[in-house]
């Protein structure tokens, strides 16, 4: 009886796409015209805004340049700093390949 489901079920995945693994990583520095506003903010102790829209819009442009290849299963968002002023932005997780 096992062996007839597991059968089945091998049988039912085979006309199934096969689950890709992927990845894109995007370096984003910082400008001089948002640095200076933004030292401005930092020493009222307020949000770094441009900061956020700045890392938000790169994000965003990854997730959407993956949708063009991929049709995500699951998918994880990693933001390093590298060095002073600027930041790794990795995406990476598992979908099926758009043809």
């Amino acid at each position: 009886m096992a062996i007839k489901k597991r059968k089945e079920r091998i049988e039912a995945t085979k006309d199934k796409p096969e689950r890709v693994p992927f990845h894109l990583s995007r370096v984003v520095t910082r400008d001089l015209i948002t640095d200076s506003f933004q030292g401005l903010r930092n020493m009222f102790g307020l949000r770094l805004r441009g900061y956020e829209k700045l890392l938000n819009k790169h994000i965003e442009e990854i997730i959407n340049d993956l949708k063009v290849e991929y049709t995500f299963v699951w998918f994880r968002l990693s933001i390093n700093p590298l060095s002073s002023g600027s930041v790794m932005i990795t995406c990476y997780g598992e979908g099926y390949k758009n043809e």
